[in-house]
């Protein structure tokens, strides 16, 4: 049992890299769809337009900020106590309610 409380464990941080990697990536692209709107807005003349394409621009660049990882304060990711059908598949043919072979 402390052997699979174990591998669950460092699956459920494995997963939370996996998701962290991923929101990174999609942050870059927003980054890059970002450097575009900025360049669209310099060239819009009419004021009123360019004001609400700003206000735009403002929130998706905050809206970055939040979603990036590498943005946000890195620690370990938080792990509950696992419940038994947690340890299910780290435990083999053992079953996770006692000392029985099978399940």
């Amino acid at each position: 049992m402390v052997q699979a409380k174990l591998d669950h464990r460092e699956a459920h941080r494995a997963k939370v890299l996996e998701q962290q990697m991923t929101a990174w990536r999609h942050a870059g692209q927003l980054r890059e769809y970002i450097a575009a709107m900025t360049e669209r807005i310099a060239s819009i003349v009419d004021g009123a337009e360019a004001e609400a394409a700003a206000e735009r621009l403002a929130w998706a660049t905050e809206h970055v900020a939040r979603v990036d990882p590498l943005d946000n304060k890195l620690a370990m990711p938080a792990t509950r106590d696992p419940k038994a059908d947690d340890l299910k598949p780290f435990l083999g043919r053992w079953s996770p309610y006692g000392p029985e072979r099978y399940y």
